[in-house]
């Protein structure tokens, strides 16, 4: 009853999410949510608001919304869960490597039903630079538990992005283009799902700059990988960079 009580405080007051922080994503994040509008526009579902959830990711997506309701009239800010915040029920971190966080968060979202879904899952068991760790770590099994646990992570969105699939709404999922998250098996079979792109969309083309150091302003690329099921939202974020005048 407790449980369910929180539940619908926090259908309304978000508050608990968190603040903004910083990131070279915010400027794909404000392009992103123009996209998700203006598709949410053209659908002309019944309902007047469409919800916009994060998981993940610190407050991003969420936090833009909340700040600029005026310009994104369509869309409500929705669940931001994520180390980095909260959850209200007890007051401790969204930490998915625990079953019951995993469960709790799966029955938010399951309440909410938003309309968008983005994901971020931390990728840096994938990188090009784990590998080299790996090849000087002196204890290779603590590596190797954290590859498993980024895994484990991994299948948990992805069970979350067929739950918004089959209820036919809309995931955006996000990874560095380089990572090796991309080979995982259920990564590979979410990506044969029928309405599945996958795309690639360089950062510095929506307005990515380094924010600081001498090169403080220069566009940066940061090469990004999306993976959806909105036809629009995957062609939003697929520009590539052409090395024109450093843009």
């Amino acid at each position: 009853m407790e449980e369910e009580e929180q539940d619908n405080q926090t259908d309304t007051d978000m508050s608990f999410i968190g603040l903004l922080e910083p990131s070279f994503d915010d400027e794909v994040s404000e392009f992103l949510l123009q996209q998700v509008g203006t598709g949410y526009q053209r659908e002309a579902r019944k309902a007047s608001k469409a919800i916009v959830s994060e998981i993940y990711s610190p407050p991003r997506v969420t936090e833009l919304l909340r700040k600029n309701q005026g310009r994104h009239r369509r869309l409500l800010p929705g669940y931001a869960l994520d180390l980095t915040v909260n959850d209200p029920l007890d007051d401790k971190p969204w930490d998915f490597n625990r079953e019951d966080k995993r469960e709790r968060a799966r029955h938010l979202l399951r309440r909410q039903k938003p309309y968008m879904l983005i994901g971020s899952p931390a990728c840096t068991a994938f990188t090009t630079w784990q590998f080299l760790n790996a090849a000087k770590a002196p204890d290779l099994r603590v590596i190797e538990r954290t590859k498993q646990e980024a895994i484990e992570h991994m299948k948990f969105v992805v069970s979350l992005y067929y739950e918004q699939i089959e209820g036919g709404r809309y995931f955006i999922h996000e990874h560095p283009l380089s990572a090796s998250s991309w080979q995982i098996p259920v990564i590979n079979e979410l990506a044969e799902v029928p309405g599945v792109q996958q795309v690639r969309g360089d950062q510095c083309q929506y307005g990515a700059e380094i924010v600081r150091g001498e090169h403080t302003g220069d566009p940066i690329m940061k090469p990004t990988r999306f993976m959806t099921n909105s036809p629009m939202v995957a062609a939003a974020l697929s520009k590539t960079c052409n090395n024109d005048r450093g843009h």
